[in-house]
Parts: structure tokens; C-alpha cells; sequence
């Protein structure tokens, strides 16, 4: 790899990860130091445990949500000059930090705006119904938006530097990332999927199966289709 291992930032929001940010953050510094770790408004040991590490750690008083969670970290990355991409990944320990040189390799290739991880190429793990409800999800945003998305549903993401300047400004919670999918649509963006590999343990999903749901599908409302 080229000097571009050095010109990106690892993005991670976190949410009461206490029993597992310790051994993500530690597998993730095997690849870089530049981590940012914005706790949204954690109310378990998450905040004392992020301090052990040499990573920038940023704060919510209170819970805001996943998606304004990312965007905080997102921007405090592209104040550093010579951040061309981030790379978000969920701080649940289920994205395996081995995938982040194959997301850095494929951006010095192709130069895209974003990259995608997929899970479902090899989905034998994921439980039935998430399955079964994140194909159904991703088939609905990428007619939608115009786009050819595998897995949007995954947090496990790198985008360009140019191309968060047409997310919206105002997103919060885990609708979040399929909005920012339909605003690439919009601009005609180049997206590439990844296969990656996902690390299923006894974590909670800190998703509301009918909250976050409805919220996907107002959030579909507020844009025609691409």
C-alpha cells in the first residue's frame, strides 16, 4: 500500500459498548492510531475504558443518535488537512479491523466516492430475520435511490473526503446511513461494494426493530425517486 495509510481516519460512534470497544480499539490500532471514538452519551463504563488508548475520544452529553454519532466523528476527522477518506465501523466488535487494509487497497485502485461493506455474500451466521429484512431493506433503497448497494444495512463504510460535503446536516439516528445512500444517488456517485468478513458474538443490537423501521421508511418519504 502507498503513503494513503497515512491519510485517513478510522470512525467509530459507540453507545454503551462497554464489554466490547476494549478489544475492537485494540485490533484496530494493529492498523492505525488515527481513531476517533465519539461515545454518544454512554451510561456504562464505555467512556473509561476508551481513555485507556491513545485515541481521540469526543463526547455527547446526551444520546443523539447513531447518525449524528457519525457525523461528529466524520467531521472532526476532515478537520486534519491530510485526511482524504474515513472508514466507519460500528463499535459493537461484529466488523473485523482485517477488512480495513482491503477497503484502503480498493480505494487506491478504483478511487471511488464510497465503498460498502457486504455481509451478505456470506450471511450463514446472521441470524434468519436480519437477513431476511436487510435484503428486503437493501433491494427498496437501491430501487429508490438508483443505486447498486449489496449490503445497506452495514456500517462498515469508507468514504471520500469530497463526497460527505452532500450528506445531509442534519441526520441522527440508524436511517442515517441508507439517507446518505440516496443523497450519493443523487449525485450520481461511484459506490463499490466490499465482501467483508462479520464477527457474530452475544452483542445486542441497539437497533428498535419497529422505531428504527419507521423512521427508515419516513425517512424514504422525504426524497422522490433518483
Amino acid at each position: 500500500m502507498s503513503d494513503l495509510k497515512d491519510n485517513y481516519y478510522i470512525v467509530i460512534p459507540v453507545y454503551n459498548e462497554g464489554a466490547m470497544i476494549s478489544c475492537l480499539i485494540e485490533d484496530v490500532i494493529k492498523h492505525t492510531t488515527n481513531i476517533i471514538v465519539v461515545d454518544d452519551g454512554s451510561r456504562d463504563d464505555t467512556v473509561q475504558k476508551v481513555l485507556k488508548y491513545p485515541v481521540k475520544l469526543i463526547q455527547h452529553e446526551t444520546n443523539k443518535g447513531k447518525g449524528a454519532a457519525l457525523m461528529t466523528g466524520i467531521n472532526a476527522a476532515l478537520e486534519y488537512e491530510k485526511c482524504d477518506f474515513v472508514i466507519t465501523m460500528d463499535g459493537d466488535g461484529q466488523h473485523s479491523p482485517k477488512s480495513i487494509d482491503d477497503f484502503i487497497i480498493l480505494y487506491e485502485k478504483e478511487h471511488p466516492d464510497a465503498i460498502i461493506g457486504n455481509r451478505l455474500w456470506n450471511s450463514g451466521d446472521m441470524p434468519f430475520i436480519r437477513k431476511l429484512t436487510n435484503k428486503f431493506m437493501s433491494w427498496l433503497l437501491c430501487r429508490r435511490a438508483g443505486i447498486t448497494v449489496k449490503d445497506t444495512q452495514n456500517g462498515y463504510r469508507l468514504y471520500s473526503r469530497d463526497i460527505v460535503k452532500c450528506f445531509p446536516k442534519n441526520i441522527s439516528h440508524f436511517s442515517a446511513e441508507s439517507e446518505v445512500l440516496i443523497c450519493m444517488g443523487m449525485q450520481n456517485s461511484k459506490i463499490l461494494n466490499l465482501d467483508i468478513d462479520v464477527i457474530y458474538g452475544k452483542e445486542v443490537s441497539s437497533i428498535s426493530p419497529i422505531t428504527d423501521t419507521l423512521r427508515f421508511f419516513n425517512m424514504l418519504r422525504k426524497y422522490k425517486e433518483v
